[in-house]
């Protein structure tokens, strides 16, 4: 079983306060607040959904993990590829297994999406190792800011700066996760993206940790400036993961 704390005070990524007590004043010092994401973001993303995501997660890390030979020619592509598959089977799995009951459907054939309590959720794979810094780390997928509608229709979500002011109107979460085959599953985030190139996601609104290796975890801080969209090109980024062909939503189209 993996335990997630939702939101312990004074967690922080952020490198000028790295090794500093959690307690310690300098940590409020240098730490941005992240913003509200609202009361539906937390009615729905309940502890026990935020549990059984990093479940899903590291089932799907294991699972691949086991599986990967580099003599017969596995490589970080096709790892971080079935991590995708498998990761959305088993996300796929928790739908199966909740009170929401939520069901697949196939409207858009190109993307796997789950939703539920009117959010959509995507799956994707953002970095390696715990230590990189959520707020600068995307999906690589051009189809990684898609969102949908209830009834299963393609929208794009965080299309504008002024958004990020906005994290609890919107209604399009990704959990970004980091591992490599080595290691495995190194760390989740449930993130909700506010600026989008092209479809692809460049800038996230809100980032909460839901598992970080060897720590408990909770909100991590923003950056007290966001990035801008130019300066996302020099980010490592792993290999874009083609996407798989199903949506999950709730039966009453929530």
């Amino acid at each position: 079983m993996v335990q997630v704390f939702a939101k312990p005070a004074h967690t922080t990524n952020s490198p000028m306060t790295a090794g500093v007590p959690a307690d310690d004043p300098a940590v409020e010092r240098f730490r941005p607040k992240n913003p509200d994401p609202g009361d539906a973001f937390r009615t729905v993303f309940t502890p026990a959904l935020r549990t059984a995501i990093v479940e899903a997660a590291q089932r799907a890390y294991d699972i691949v993990q086991e599986n990967h030979d580099p003599s017969l020619g596995y490589d970080a592509y096709t790892f971080g590829y079935n991590v995708y598959r498998i990761g959305c089977f088993q996300l796929g799995k928790v739908c199966e297994r909740s009170p929401d009951k939520l069901t697949r459907v196939d409207e858009l054939r190109m993307l796997v999406r789950f939703q539920t309590g009117g959010y959509t959720l995507g799956f994707y794979k953002v970095g390696y190792n715990e230590t990189e810094n959520i707020w600068e780390s995307f999906p690589t997928s051009e189809n990684g800011a898609t969102s949908a509608t209830s009834d299963g229709q393609i929208i794009l979500s965080g299309l504008e700066d002024e958004m990020l002011d906005e994290v609890g109107d919107l209604r399009y979460a990704v959990v970004a996760h980091f591992g490599t085959a080595e290691r495995g599953l190194r760390a989740v985030y449930l993130c909700i993206p506010v600026k989008t190139v092209g479809g692809k996601i460049v800038r996230w609104g809100y980032a909460e940790e839901l598992y970080v290796a060897d720590r408990a975890v909770g909100t991590v801080a923003a950056p007290a400036a966001a990035l801008p969209a130019e300066e996302t090109t020099d980010v490592c980024v792993p290999a874009e993961e083609p996407e798989a062909d199903f949506v999950v939503r709730s039966k009453d189209g929530a």
